[in-house]
C-alpha cells in the first residue's frame, strides 16, 4: 500500500532515478515484508516441530506396549507346552 501510493505521488521522482536508486528503493520497502516472511516461517517451523516432538512421544508409547505385549506372548508360549 505504501510502495503504491509512493509511486502514485512521486512518479517524477521514481522516473528520474537510477537503477541503483531504484534498487535501494526496493530493498527499503520490501524489507519489513522479508523479516515478516522470517518470522513467519519461524513460527512454523517450530509450531511443525512441536507436532512432530507430540507424535514421536505418542509413537514410543505405542511401541513400549507393542514390546510389552511381545514379550508378555513370547513368555506365555515358552510356559504353555
Amino acid at each position: 500500500m505504501l510502495l503504491v501510493s509512493l509511486v502514485v505521488f512521486k512518479w517524477d521522482d521514481l522516473v528520474k532515478m537510477t537503477l541503483n536508486e531504484c534498487g535501494d528503493f526496493l530493498a527499503g520497502a520490501m524489507a519489513p515484508v522479508a523479516f515478516l516472511w522470517l518470522i513467519v516461517g519461524y513460527s512454523l517451523q517450530r509450531y511443525e516441530l512441536r507436532q512432530n516432538t507430540a507424535a514421536l512421544v505418542e509413537q514410543s508409547k505405542f511401541l513400549e506396549a507393542s514390546a510389552r505385549a511381545a514379550k508378555v506372548q513370547s513368555t506365555m508360549s515358552i510356559i504353555k507346552p
